[in-house]
């Protein structure tokens, strides 16, 4: 086991520096946390480890057994096979989904992918009988992932080439600085079939750990990876040199310079009773109301199974979805030459996600109170070897809200109703090369998943002769650093989602908003948006390209179960990371990654087809993906199908991005659509302050209340003070026009200075004119002058005062026609709440008054009157004089909704949520806060003061001037 897992590491060499820095600097950071002490998880012995799910892993025996039972199988019984994956060959859906604790397990099975004289095997091994069950050689164009030992021996191949070693060299770099890389061949026609290749690329690591920003530009060579003879040696960058080592080294140790901001204080997730989730039996996750079953994979990285969450009325355990992973990361890089076309990579298939996690850092990979998962996969000689800590689940509170609504306006009482969002996250990283990947998959309390992934690492960078930057036109992308272009790329990650909402029969309903537009006379209205559900029938229905201007919905729906209301119970994909391949469709990478033609894709379930990119990737031609499934337009309505959803990235590289890069992250969701009867995270309990962990800070300040009657302003840009306010009054009443009749107060805000004014004053200086608007009157509050008066200075009035809004909603109770249709409706006028929703503008009409329009609701039993709406009654009302000017009152024969469940206050709450409890969960900063309000309304925190601090200088640099929700 110690040599296999040694062997594993060499896989990932160019990563070995990262960990061993990382964890002098891990250990050393952990202390800044006061009272800090590291929750070690039990250690598992993989070695005595059973299964206990028909889904869990293969173990450490299991795989043992796999090759006992390989090494005596004949055609293997001369020559073992290099191993490339053992993987669990799942049982059938239908007996995974009969299966219950306690019941005798599936036979077990294993499916291996080897390589023997060249030629792809694919064999499913009874591990209860033991022995092949099934062999198919070359079943489809295409290999295997490349093994560990692959990479290691082809890495080493340039050094025995006279020619590689001549040209190093001539460009001065030693060998003993010099790193080799393998990046995949690709597939591009005839000429390249018929060997198993790869692509080597070299760096040099003189003074850096982060040599892929050194690269030896221009050499390349094509090794045939079963002999490790170079097939091809080009060597066209002798004269772009090997860019410096300056700054590049991006390990905390090796930082030489503070950063330029404030220090942040220390800050972590508290939960003092440990976290509310459980695993059992290794693999099966519990948390709140939802269950399902979680494992390491080889080549996806990480797999969610049996994914069920609780009915927020019954308690009852419901499916959502059988089987979520990554399949497919497409990565096609923008660049023509020699030694850049090639660069389309197929990160799953071709390297394995999962053989590229390191193990996760505690604190900034994965919060206090995480709970690691390890993986166990084998070597190329068929041993088992484990993972270490390469999944992590945990508990996320970041000040989130789950669901709010404050109320006081129209009603007699004050409501202030808020829950805290707190989430589960099923977390694995992976380091494929440069390039790092992080898989989120969060769970929430109100059915709603939330699935992400993070980009982060190193940019593959391509050399260049220049130091500044010349026409970036005919460049393949930015120059980022001296010598350095970050050339342009995308990356596609194409999710395998295999939905069964409350069980395996759906359909999926493309649910299309369609512009229609009114009939003559009809309504004021011209046009307005209709939802079309379209049922897909086959597979090519179910091909969607996502459009800007012509939006959809896509749902997941199960027609044999309806909701009380009859709705069909389903779920909906909410698309993110929308990016789409823009490359050719007869271009050799995107055939061979057809599935990122679309953004989504239904199948119907097959076993078999689980890897979009095909189940041998490396240097596979595009004969056996997704794109090729889908195109048999096999019927998917009401079966069991399978959702396929793309998330894509267009990356245009930047000066930022070096030497390592911020993550960037996108995703999608998966959010239920009439799967509850009502929002099912109503009854969840609000935060109180009693249930909160005892703050570690010595002593917690409470902000001091501010007394805004003797505030003065400290910055041009200010909110008028309360005394300020005041004198605008003062000198209104005094203005000419307004000396007998005072109008009407809608807005007294500052009128700001010239932009130009601002910028140049600092703090220290004389405060700038003050002057208020009103009216659209400009208020000199220095000299106490009118300076600017205008009427009417365009169409439309100011916004409602809430004089207006409150005369305008005690309007209806003086009509007659009013109260005899509330009296026809058998509403009392003291359950009544009228609201005057704006009127809008619908033609010359309707000109010349100022109007609202106003609407009831009973609020019978109920705070939530929005939920008891009295159809078809409405009122124009002239605001100035409070005249009816209009009554409408078509829908009598419509009933006034039940209050029964309308509630959402907690004191109302009568039945507990149908969820386990969640522990009390805090952001604690026993230091304090690390930011900091000055003057009232300067916030400085970490690099920012509106301005952003330069990481270099320290000088403070401008971003933005303003902003706001226009």
């Amino acid at each position: 086991m110690e040599k296999t897992s040694c062997l594993h590491f060499c896989f990932i060499s160019c990563l070995v520096l990262f960990i061993i820095n990382v964890g002098s600097w891990y250990r050393s950071s952990i202390s800044s946390l006061p009272g800090y002490s590291l929750q070690t998880q039990k250690p598992i012995d993989h070695s005595a480890e059973t299964p206990h799910h028909p889904l869990d892993p293969l173990t450490v025996k299991e795989i043992n057994s796999v090759r006992t039972i390989l090494s005596s199988y004949e055609p293997f019984s001369f020559t073992f096979p290099t191993i490339h994956t053992i993987l669990l060959d799942e049982p059938d859906k239908v007996q995974v989904l009969k299966w219950r604790k306690g019941d005798p397990f599936p036979p077990r099975k294993a499916q291996v992918l080897a390589l023997l004289n060249g030629q792809s095997h694919v064999l499913n091994v009874d591990l209860d009988s033991r022995r092949v069950t099934s062999h198919a050689i070359n079943p489809s164009s295409g290999y295997p992932m490349l093994s560990m030992d692959d990479i290691s021996a082809a890495s080493k191949a340039p050094f025995s080439n006279a020619e590689f070693n001549k040209s190093i060299a001539a460009r001065g770099v030693s060998s003993s600085d010099l790193i080799c890389l393998t990046p995949s061949a690709g597939w591009f026609g005839p000429n390249e079939e018929g060997k198993r290749v790869v692509k080597i690329l070299c760096f040099s690591n003189q003074g850096t750990a982060n040599f892929y920003m050194k690269p030896i530009e221009g050499l390349v060579m094509t090794v045939d990876l079963d002999t490790l003879e170079v097939l091809k040696f080009s060597d066209t960058g002798r004269d772009i040199p090997i860019p410096k080592s300056t700054d590049t080294d991006y390990r905390y140790t090796a930082q030489k310079k503070e950063p330029q901001m404030e220090p942040l204080n220390p800050i972590s997730i508290e939960q003092p009773k440990g976290p509310s989730f459980r695993v059992e039996d290794g693999h099966i996750v519990k948390w709140a109301n939802w269950v399902f079953h979680l494992k390491a994979d080889h080549r996806a990285g990480l797999v969610i199974s049996r994914v069920m969450v609780r009915d927020s009325e019954n308690g009852e355990l419901r499916d959502v979805m059988y089987k979520g992973f990554a399949s497919e990361f497409f990565v096609p890089y923008m660049d023509l030459d020699e030694s850049w076309y090639f660069k389309s990579y197929m990160d799953a298939g071709e390297f394995g996600l999962g053989m590229s996690a390191l193990p996760l850092v505690p604190l900034n990979d994965c919060p206090r109170h995480s709970y690691y998962m390890d993986g166990i996969f084998a070597t190329p000689d068929g041993n088992p070897f484990v993972q270490p800590k390469m999944i992590c689940l945990f508990e996320r509170y970041a000040g989130d809200i789950s669901w709010r609504h404050s109320e006081g306006l129209f009603t007699d009482f004050q409501i202030r109703e808020a829950r805290p969002k707190v989430t589960l996250v099923a977390r694995m990283a992976a380091s494929v090369g440069n390039y790092d990947y992080i898989f989120d998959w969060e769970f929430q309390t109100d059915g709603l998943i939330n699935v992400k992934v993070g980009l982060s690492g190193m940019l593959m960078v391509k050399g260049s002769p220049y130091h500044q930057a010349p026409n970036q036109d005919a460049m393949s992308g930015p120059l980022i650093s001296e010598n350095l272009i970050g050339v342009v790329h995308d990356h596609f990650v194409t999710f395998h989602l295999d939905m069964d909402i409350d069980g395996a029969n759906n359909s999926f309903v493309n649910v299309n908003l369609v512009k229609e537009r009114s009939l003559p006379g009809e309504s004021p209205r011209k046009s307005y948006l209709k939802a079309k559900r379209k049922i897909a029938k086959t597979e090519k229905d179910a091909q969607i390209k996502l459009k800007l201007y012509d939006p959809s919905e896509f749902h997941m729906i199960n027609p044999s179960k309806r909701s009380r209301l009859g709705n069909p119970t389903g779920y909906k994909i909410v698309p993110g990371g929308t990016a789409a391949s823009l490359l050719d469709h007869d271009d050799p990478p995107q055939l061979r990654s057809a599935f990122t033609n679309n953004q989504i894709w239904v199948t119907p379930y097959n076993k078999s087809e689980q890897w979009a990119g095909g189940l041998l990737t490396y240097q596979s031609r595009g004969d056996d993906t997704l794109a090729v499934w889908s195109e048999r337009d096999r019927s998917i309505e009401n079966k069991d199908i399978v959702l396929w959803y793309t998330l894509g990235f267009h990356h245009i590289p930047c000066q930022e991005d070096f030497p390592v890069m911020p993550t960037v992250t996108s995703g999608f969701e998966l959010k239920p659509v009439n799967f509850f009867e009502s929002n099912p995270i109503l009854r969840a309990a609000p935060a109180f302050e009693k249930d909160l962990p005892a703050s570690s800070v010595l002593e917690t300040k409470s902000q001091t209340s501010i007394d805004y009657s003797a505030e003065a302003p400290h910055h041009p840009l200010e909110l008028l003070t309360v005394q300020e306010i005041n004198k605008v009054r003062t000198i209104l009443s005094s203005y000419e026009p307004f000396s007998f009749t005072f109008p009407t107060i809608h807005t007294v805000l500052l009128d700001e200075l010239d932009k130009v004014q601002v910028l140049k004053w600092s703090k220290g200086d004389a405060l700038l004119p003050r002057k208020a608007q009103s009216h659209v009157l400009i208020v000199d509050l220095d000299s106490s002058s009118i300076t600017s008066h205008a009427i009417n200075a365009s169409s439309g009035y100011p916004v409602l005062s809430v004089d207006d809004i409150l005369a305008a909603s005690k309007v209806p109770f003086s009509n007659v026609e009013f109260n005899k249709s509330i009296a026809a409706r058998g509403v009392s006028s003291s359950d009544l709440i009228c609201l005057p929703p704006l009127a809008g503008w619908f033609g010359p009409n309707e000109e010349g008054k100022r109007v609202v329009k106003i609407i009831c609701f009973s609020n019978q039993g109920t705070p939530n009157f929005y939920m008891r709406p009295i159809e078809g009654l409405v009122m124009t009302v002239d605001l100035d004089t409070l005249e009816v000017l209009k009554f409408s009152d078509t829908g009598r024969d419509i009933p006034i909704p039940k209050s029964t469940d309308t509630d959402y206050r907690d004191t109302a709450q009568k039945k507990e949520p149908q969820m386990e409890p969640l522990n009390s969960i805090s952001i604690e900063q026993p230091k304090g806060i690390s930011f900091r309000v000055e003057d009232g309304h300067i916030v400085k925190w970490a690099n920012w003061v509106v301005m952003v601090r330069d990481s270099e200088n320290d000088e403070l640099r401008d971003v933005m001037y303003k902003g706001f929700a226009s």
